[in-house]
């Protein structure tokens, strides 16, 4: 599974019924330490796309016998297929589930699984409201071409939240959000370099 794109995918199961709430799509730096770069909601998809992968992972979800609570499913497309990377019966980390996931879709994810969990749903269909772009970029020596949206992202309206920890980029071998200089974006459209005024930031 070295070539293709990997996403992930956040559920939430109530009674046996099951809820796609949210696609990640994934930076990853490639083997061999297939490093998370950046997370990107909702994941750019074709509407026939996301619902193959909807489809695939509920019906992953009743074969293992997934009952209630949160799923964070990984998973590549590869040539149009779906293949399945692992299971967690769990919320996503990184910023995946909270801000994310609750940013991206307009639903209340964490407050639904700890509902969940008290035996009361709390339906996405109807609680979910202003869906719209939400994603991470960590800053290291692998992603240092966005080192001018990271210096010159401060007052943009884009900009949900910017963790800074270092002038010094490192070289990153495993997942480390908060150790990493970092930006959450909130937006109508994936936010980068393309689309901002800071690829060619004043001097």
């Amino acid at each position: 599974l070295s070539s293709g794109q990997q996403y992930s995918v956040e559920t939430l199961s109530f009674h046996g019924k099951h809820n796609v709430i949210q696609v990640t799509q994934k930076d990853s730096s490639g083997a061999p330490h297939c490093v998370e770069l950046g997370h990107h909601q909702p994941a750019d998809l074709t509407k026939d796309m996301r619902n193959q992968v909807e489809r695939a992972i509920i019906d992953m979800l009743e074969c293992v016998g997934i009952e209630n609570g949160p799923c964070h499913t990984e998973i590549k497309i590869i040539d149009g297929e779906i293949y399945l990377i692992e299971i967690n019966a769990r919320p996503g980390g990184d910023c995946i589930t909270s801000p994310l996931t609750e940013l991206s879709s307009g639903y209340k994810y964490l407050t639904g699984i700890i509902l969940a969990a008290c035996d009361i749903f709390l339906d996405p269909k109807t609680n979910s409201a202003n869906p719209r772009h939400a994603g991470i970029y960590l800053i290291s020596k692998q992603t240092a071409h966005l080192k001018p949206l990271f210096d010159n992202c401060d007052g943009k309206d884009w900009l949900y939240s910017k963790n800074y920890v270092s002038d010094e980029l490192q070289e990153i071998t495993h997942n480390d959000v908060m150790n990493l200089n970092n930006i959450i974006y909130y937006a109508d459209k994936k936010i980068g370099l393309a689309n901002t005024d800071t690829a060619h930031p004043k001097v």
